[in-house]
């Protein structure tokens, strides 16, 4: 019985989702009438006096294309929380997996809030028959969940060093030396930015395979490792994410206040970037090397764990925060970024196992790709 209330539930909240994904223009048509409203209400009221032209602000922002973004996002992910619910409860796995059916209806209820009424109801309703069922057999009760054995860590030499050296060293001067000097070089020339950015791909590449040479061995036995224990590993990995997330939000709101600014140098830059290309290099090419410099690299030269965990984070931070203008911004903006790389290498250090960071670190970068696709679009 408790299956087929789950799977009509979620059967609904998709054909909800599906009609609503039709008539995402006029969801926005009445946000957008609503935000309307709220403007012509404030400005009648003289007690009431916005700060620095409040709506003046929301009137320079593109809101229309803005909030579309919005409400696609929130429908996939609701489509796909609720596709997942369908497959659990066909395998009778609802109770075993009770924290993240609640956790996918506390998601539905933030996304269905200005789409459907209906869909929010549906998915508060499911939530409280979910959270006060209590389990009773012992198949409703949730698998053990082997904990993650670290690696050994290995005892690495001069050569070892010396390696490590020598990546970071082609690592500063392909992707970041190596481009300026070009571009200096070709100052004059029309075509200056075809050819850095055919270079720049060319020298991503050439870093990606020297890693991958470099890091055979480790990245073979880390992998082998991973597969051994997903769960362990998925465990550990989504723990660190949410101390990360909680932390960043912490500093960034701190660097928010002080500087002024709603987006670091960094950040600004990269949203310059075509959308695909971005996609690439934040997702994919971003995680795996940098892992690779800032844990991997760092690691064979830093032996104690905690001295290791401050030097990685502090360098990953900064670098990420070198652009802005002036040291107090530079500081102010570099703590997110170290508050992340505390966690990523904290995630290498518990596993010994560059994948945990790696895998961390594209999780990190998709999200943050997710929410620039619902501000700034594709």
């Amino acid at each position: 019985m408790r299956k087929y209330f789950y799977v009509i539930t979620s059967i609904i909240q998709i054909a909800i989702m599906l009609f609503a994904f039709a008539n995402v223009p006029q969801i926005v048509d009445m946000q957008m009438g609503f935000l309307g409203d709220v403007k012509e209400v404030s400005q009648s009221l003289p007690q009431i006096e916005p700060s620095s032209n409040t709506f003046d602000i929301f009137e320079s922002l593109d809101l229309r294309a803005y909030f579309t973004r919005v409400y696609y996002v929130f429908i996939f992910i609701v489509l796909l929380t609720n596709l997942h619910i369908i497959e659990l409860a066909s395998e009778n796995k609802i109770l075993k997996k009770k924290g993240k059916i609640i956790f996918y209806y506390a998601i539905n209820l933030v996304m269905a809030l200005d789409i459907s009424l209906v869909s929010w109801f549906i998915s508060l309703f499911a939530l409280i028959i979910t959270a006060t069922t209590k389990r009773v057999n012992e198949n409703d009760f949730p698998d053990k969940i082997e904990k993650v054995q670290p690696l050994p860590l290995k005892d690495y030499d001069k050569k070892d060093v010396i390696k490590a050296v020598g990546f970071i060293v082609a690592y500063a001067f392909l992707h970041f030396i190596g481009l300026i000097v070009l571009k200096n070089i070709f100052i004059e020339n029309i075509h200056v930015e075809t050819i850095v950015n055919v270079t720049s791909v060319v020298f991503d590449l050439l870093i990606l395979f020297l890693a991958i040479f470099i890091f055979k061995d480790d990245l073979k036995e880390g992998f082998k490792a991973l597969l051994s224990n997903k769960n362990g590993y998925k465990k550990l990995i989504f723990k660190l994410l949410a101390i990360s997330y909680a932390t960043m939000i912490f500093f960034n709101i701190i660097r928010i206040i002080v500087t002024n600014a709603p987006f670091t140098t960094n950040q600004t830059a990269l949203n310059e970037l075509p959308f695909i290309y971005l996609a690439i290099l934040a997702i994919f090419w971003a995680p795996f090397i940098e892992e690779l410099v800032f844990r991997g690299c760092i690691r064979r030269m830093i032996k104690n764990k905690y001295v290791f965990i401050v030097v990685s984070a502090i360098i990953f931070g900064s670098l990420h925060a070198i652009n802005e203008d002036g040291l107090l911004n530079i500081f102010v903006s570099s703590l997110p970024y170290v508050a992340i790389g505390a966690c990523l290498a904290i995630g290498y250090e518990k596993t010994n196992n560059i994948w945990t960071s790696v895998i961390m670190h594209m999780i990190n970068n998709a999200v943050a790709m997710i929410v620039s696709f619902m501000v700034f679009g594709g």
